[in-house]
């Protein structure tokens, strides 16, 4: 499997965006979508290696939390669809730590997202809740 690409030359405020944000080598935010059979390691691994070269920053987000209500959505009782969310969420997020280790880059700024501790705590994503 081929590391993602860019296609550039596309218009519009996200893709222009985008650009400037991959010309100056900033934030990737990575969602892997919990659940979706996608997001196997060999595509993580892409991902993440494609990210490296690309990027100063990466964050990773694989939260159960917004998946858990999907499941729900689907017909799932709500103790099963936390319970399939978070088993989910935490074989993406194994699937990511052991690609990481095996970067030879150590000095990247990666950083998998905890749902709970840096986003559901933050002020600014309470207000914005409301």
């Amino acid at each position: 499997m081929e590391l993602p690409s860019v296609s550039k030359g596309l218009k519009g405020t996200v893709f222009e965006t985008g650009y400037e944000v991959l010309e100056n080598n900033g934030l990737a935010i990575v969602w892997m979508s919990v659940g979706n059979p996608y997001f196997k390691p060999n595509v993580i691994s892409n991902l993440i290696k494609f990210c490296s070269k690309n990027f100063s920053n990466i964050r990773i987000l694989a939260p159960f939390e917004p998946a858990q209500y999907t499941y729900k959505a689907l017909g799932y009782a709500e103790n099963k669809a936390r319970k399939k969310a978070r088993l989910n969420s935490n074989r993406l997020k194994n699937h990511t730590i052991r690609i990481l280790r095996q970067l030879k880059n150590k000095d990247l700024d990666i950083l998998i997202v905890d749902w709970d501790a840096d986003i559901l705590s933050s002020k600014k994503y309470k207000q914005s809740l409301k």
